[in-house]
């Protein structure tokens, strides 16, 4: 942040401050991760994280499907039912769970259906995206969706444009995508 002139927003996890002020204080903050062991406490910190906020987080990364996103096509079907059952798995050690935070930019296309299956608050990168158009130019960020549209397989792409449809996203930024 200190190199450039504009915020910077880097990771999902700088809503974690904003979400953990939206839910009761009793309720826990769900963090669906790519790496269950990359995110540390330490982590959590510098993302903002108030001291009385409760975290509990849960992976895919044993998955077949994950460990094969780089080698095969994504098979998105099975990919959304690992998201649900790690999802599940936090709901029934910790029934007081009031929102989850999508923490891999991976995961994006499956906040809406997590949030229809758990009727929970899901926040993931496009909600920091569509925080961050908010606050800044809409072009530059139209740039940053297309720089990482490069990146995708054709089934993720697929993905994210059906989920920006849903969401409603503006005619202009799903034509980029597509």
């Amino acid at each position: 942040r200190a190199a450039v002139s504009i915020p910077v927003f880097t990771s999902s996890l700088l809503q974690l401050p904003l979400i953990a002020r939206t839910i009761r204080p009793d309720q826990k903050i769900a963090v669906l991760t790519a790496f269950k062991h990359r995110l540390t406490s330490e982590m959590l910190a510098l993302s903002g994280l108030p001291l009385d906020a409760k975290v509990v987080t849960e992976s895919i990364e044993t998955t077949v499907e994950f460990q094969n996103l780089s080698s095969l096509p994504m098979d998105t079907e099975s990919f959304r039912s690992r998201l649900e059952e790690a999802m599940a798995r936090l709901l029934e050690a910790n029934d007081d769970i009031g929102a989850i935070l999508l923490e891999c930019a991976i995961f994006t296309p499956y906040a809406a259906p997590l949030q229809r299956k758990f009727n929970l608050p899901v926040y993931d990168f496009v909600s920091l995206i569509n925080f961050a158009q908010s606050v800044v130019s809409s072009g530059r960020t139209l740039e940053l969706a297309n720089e990482i549209a490069g990146s995708l397989d054709k089934n993720m792409k697929e993905s994210l444009v059906s989920e920006m449809e849903e969401r409603r996203v503006g005619k202009e930024c799903r034509s980029r995508w597509s």
